[in-house]
């Protein structure tokens, strides 16, 4: 198997380049015949058959995901997945040179980061040292003990609402995983997973602190990886919506408000956002909370959520009413 642990220093997404590997190796092939993307797919299968013939046990990529990666691999990948193209790829170098596969190599991390929202190449990895990327937002935050994080700390699946005009809300349900700073002195960190709408992924990270433990009000400030964006949001600690709340689960939910840009129309907004604390395994035996947020599609039936998510029903209520601010509407007066 092709480790792509190869891409480390090169100051793009490993994940990426091993994509853009597999593209690249495909191209070194087979030079014409078709589209590209009929290229790319019937390598990426003959690949699987050739593995399959040889007895070899991968988890194959189905073919809205395959078609995901083709067209625009800037995902993040899934333990199966890093596997799954990892033999892929060494299957599709086998044969050539040390120096062939070289330049397949550098040419992937080449693609990888002139591709839209790639990092330019020097800057800051969302895994720097939060003194390094965040020091100083968090200069100016009193350096009280983070006592309130201490009980916040674990996974969530992040609910919100994307309102469209004359259609049905859209819900959209991200995975986030917040943890402590050693010793519980400074600000937490957080990382999100989002699907989009089943589409897109999306990864964010940054830091969660106190912005004044009495009020119990959290500020968080992230960078989305891909594309470097800035994401911003304001959260408390509340019971769960159901009878008896906090005692559900040994931790409370957090809801509160983030700022954000619409990805469609790019226009400034805030927004609500439900963060439902979750313990143990997934639900139905699943195992990973994230994966649940993953694989939800907009429309899919909502069953899986109201059997696992504590209060579900009233959270999509608290989230279906309208967002809090958004500075262009198309009911303003007119500009002075």
């Amino acid at each position: 198997m092709f480790d792509c642990s190869v891409f480390a220093e090169t100051g793009v997404s490993r994940h990426r380049a091993l994509c853009w590997l597999v593209r690249e190796a495909v191209d070194r092939r087979e030079r014409g015949g078709g589209s590209a993307k009929g290229r790319y797919k019937r390598a990426y299968r003959d690949a699987e058959d050739a593995l399959r013939a040889k007895g070899v046990s991968f988890t194959p990529l189905d073919g809205g995901r395959l078609d995901m990666l083709i067209a625009k691999p800037n995902v993040e990948l899934w333990p199966a997945e890093v596997e799954t193209l990892g033999l892929i790829a060494e299957h599709l170098i086998q044969g050539f040179t040390p120096a062939e596969i070289a330049g397949l190599e550098a040419r992937a991390v080449e693609r990888a980061r002139h591709q839209p929202g790639a990092k330019a190449p020097g800057s800051p990895t969302p895994h720097a040292p939060a003194d390094d990327l965040w020091g100083g937002i968090y200069d100016g935050v009193a350096r009280e003990r983070q006592a309130l994080l201490g009980e916040l700390a674990g996974e969530y699946l992040i609910f919100r609402t994307y309102l469209r005009v004359l259609a049905k809300p859209m819900l959209i349900v991200s995975h986030m995983t917040l943890t402590l700073a050693p010793g519980g002195d400074g600000p937490g960190r957080f990382r999100t997973i989002g699907a989009g709408s089943g589409k897109d992924e999306r990864v964010v990270e940054g830091l969660v602190y106190e912005a004044n433990a009495a009020h119990g009000v959290l500020f968080s400030v992230g960078r989305e990886a891909e594309t470097g964006q800035i994401r911003n949001a304001m959260l408390m600690p509340v019971a769960k919506p159901v009878p008896g709340g906090a005692l559900v689960s040994g931790r409370r939910d957090l809801k509160g408000m983030r700022l954000g840009v619409s990805r469609f129309s790019g226009a400034p907004r805030a927004y609500r956002i439900w963060a439902s604390s979750v313990d143990g395994p997934g639900p139905d035996g699943a195992g990973d909370w994230r994966m649940l947020a993953k694989d939800y599609v907009e429309g899919e039936p909502l069953d899986v959520f109201e059997r696992a998510v504590p209060g579900f029903a009233w959270i999509r209520q608290w989230l279906s009413r309208p967002i809090f601010c958004a500075l262009e509407d198309e009911n303003d007066p007119p500009t002075p």
